[in-house]
Parts: C-alpha cells; structure tokens; sequence
C-alpha cells in the first residue's frame, strides 16, 4: 500500500489532509475505524514543557499540531472524522499557549465531530458503533 506523496506542511491546504482522509477511507472496509493518537506534551521540569512535536502520521492526516488529540476515521459513515482536541482554557493559553479548542476543530480542520479529549473514554465507545475492526495507531 503506497501512501500519496506528501508536500511543503507549509503550503498544504485543507482540502488536502480531507484526501488524505479519504484515501484512508478507500483502503478500510465500512466495519472498520482508525484511531490515531497525537502525541502528548511532555513535561521538562515543573511547570516548563519541551518543545512540543506533533506525530507524523496524525498530522498527515488531519494537519492539526496540538498536544493531546486523537482522531477518529470511520469509513462510509455520515460522519467520518472526528477530532478530540483540548478545549479553549484561558488560564493553561496564558501560560503555554493558544489553544484551537472544539469549535475551531470543526471550523479549521474539517472535522465533522469535535469533542474535548476530557470526553474519550464516553465518547469514543459511541463512535465505534457496531463496528468490528479497530485500528489503533498511536
């Protein structure tokens, strides 16, 4: 299975991790969902985070460069990317940095569901639906 070339993260439009997405989509059957797990930060000393670097393979496919995310890719459904992000928090952006938050989720990087990644463990048994492949990637 060869993967699409990837180009410039700079210069790369929405529309394009949506192809990504959907090429995924074309090589699972409808019974299957994917689960990539962003990476998380990791704490230097204290209150102070290394340099934070998204994974490769949940950035290819969803552009989205934050900490602790995971996305969820249902094939042949309504409703086939969703995203858990952190949610805005005015306290942790003034210390850390800007967060997306869920309505950006939706707006900015074309998730079609969006949720706080506080929700995973209610929500993501919901997204399984009735089906019987779970691919993890984490």
């Amino acid at each position: 299975m060869k993967l699409p070339d990837l180009p410039d993260p700079k210069s790369t439009p929405k529309s394009r991790y949506k192809e990504r997405r959907d090429w995924l989509c074309e090589q699972l059957d409808t019974d299957s969902v994917a689960i990539l797990v962003g990476n998380r930060c990791q704490v230097r000393n204290k209150n102070i985070n290394f340099r934070f670097r998204q994974d490769h393979d949940f950035y290819y496919y969803t552009g989205f460069i934050e900490p602790d995310s995971v996305a969820v890719i249902r094939p042949g459904h309504i409703h086939p990317f969703a995203l858990f992000v952190l949610p805005k928090d005015e306290e942790a952006e003034t210390w850390f940095a800007a967060r997306t938050g869920i309505k950006a989720a939706l707006e900015t990087f074309g998730a079609d569901l969006a949720f706080s990644i506080d929700e995973l463990d209610t929500q993501l048994p919901q997204l399984f639906e009735t089906r019987e492949n779970i691919y993890l990637v984490d």
